[in-house]
């Protein structure tokens, strides 16, 4: 977890800003003070003077409230682009008298936009904080740009009791969130391993029969039932039921090239997108997996958060004559080391048809007809 704390009385703000509700009872009480003035009539001094009161006793109850209070946020270090997680914040009242109503502001950079493009903060609120006592703040939020989001500052801020001003100072805290790149529906799995006679088959679980045999155990919840060992059943007592364990004599390996190349950044976020979706689900699916994203040698993990990190900060490329002599290099270097490469890409079909080395590989074109059918990304909702 990240996290930072800082005594908001070391830089406090002493210039309480009003409201709406406290701009028309600051007009109600000046109109109400000038005719007191002029007529002299008590019933209008009372209202200037209770108008006025009321005005100060909240800008003052407000600035009481927060000046004793120490912040602390606390985030994880990673997230999944537009999947919400859970974040809090600490407070601690050193104070004697509680604080009440206190709102919390947060603004990631880069900025959050909601689904109608206006860029919101995070907001959370806390109805009350004991005096003495630390109390915890959560809040619900999602990221939707992929990379490091940082968190600067945080606004804390109250106009407790009557609404009429509103007391805030913006705190500095400095923390990251590394964002995933959105994962959406993978509809075909990506084949993974080629047959006896050089044909693709795709993805599957091993069968009985097809690894070598390593033994029996005891029947348990989620075992295939076509390995169940029937000339054992009935020879032990409480009908105990014994199993075949098999031990697979290879496991599917696969590389994922990306073509960084590509015409518009919407098209390229889908090239990472559909990259990240198919390294979780060939992990699922026991599948050994390199990830090549346009330079340097390809990068493997035993698990896909590693390489998922490196998609986080990866930038597209604009499309130009060059050749693809770096691309046709990564993609040799997988099949020597026994990886089936794939190619994922913008427009990758059209620039590579014709080159040799494309004839051994997988090639996935977000640009093409058939990509709707391979993946699918869930509808975007607002940000909370």
């Amino acid at each position: 977890m990240a996290a930072s704390m800082r005594p908001i009385r070391r830089a406090w703000s002493r210039r309480p800003r009003l409201t709406r509700n406290g701009l028309y009872v600051l007009t109600l009480t000046v109109m109400a003070g000038q005719v007191a003035f002029v007529n002299g009539n008590n019933l209008f001094w009372f209202l200037f003077s209770s108008g006025a009161a009321l005005l100060l006793s909240n800008a003052w109850l407000g600035w009481r409230g927060l000046r004793k209070l120490s912040v602390r946020r606390s985030l994880p270090q990673t997230a999944y682009s537009m999947e919400a997680f859970a974040g809090s914040y600490q407070v601690t009242n050193a104070g004697r008298l509680p604080a009440f109503y206190v709102i919390f502001e947060d603004a990631p950079e880069p900025p959050r936009p909601a689904a109608d493009g206006e860029v919101r903060p995070i907001f959370a609120y806390a109805a009350s904080i004991p005096p003495r006592a630390t109390a915890t703040v959560p809040f619900w939020t999602r990221l939707t740009i992929r990379g490091w989001n940082r968190f600067n500052r945080v606004r804390i801020s109250s106009d407790f009791p009557f609404g009429f001003f509103r007391v805030s100072r913006d705190i500095e805290f400095r923390d990251e969130v590394l964002v995933y790149p959105r994962v959406g529906r993978v509809l075909s799995s990506l084949p993974m391993e080629r047959a006896a006679d050089g044909q693709l088959i795709s993805v599957r679980r091993a069968q009985p029969g097809e690894d070598d045999f390593a033994g029996l155990h005891e029947w348990r919840p989620g075992d295939n039932p076509k390995a169940i060992h029937w000339p054992s059943w009935g020879r032990f007592p409480d009908d105990k039921m014994l199993v075949r364990e098999y031990e697979r004599t290879r496991v599917p390996r696969a590389c994922l090239l990306i073509d960084r190349e590509s015409r518009s950044e919407r098209r390229f976020e889908q090239v990472v997108s559909f990259t990240a979706a198919n390294l979780l689900d060939l992990h699922n699916h026991g599948v050994a997996t390199a990830l090549w994203t346009g330079s340097g040698d390809a990068v493997s993990a035993a698990v896909p958060e590693a390489l998922l990190t490196e998609l986080a900060t990866l930038k597209r490329e604009e499309p130009a004559p060059a050749d693809s002599g770096a691309l046709e290099e990564a993609v040799a270097a997988a099949i020597a080391v026994g990886d089936l490469p794939v190619v994922v890409g913008d427009g990758t079909r059209k620039r590579h048809k014709e080159a040799a080395w494309a004839r051994d590989v997988v090639l996935v074109d977000v640009a093409a007809a058939d990509f709707r059918g391979r993946y699918q990304v869930r509808p975007e909702k607002g940000a909370p």
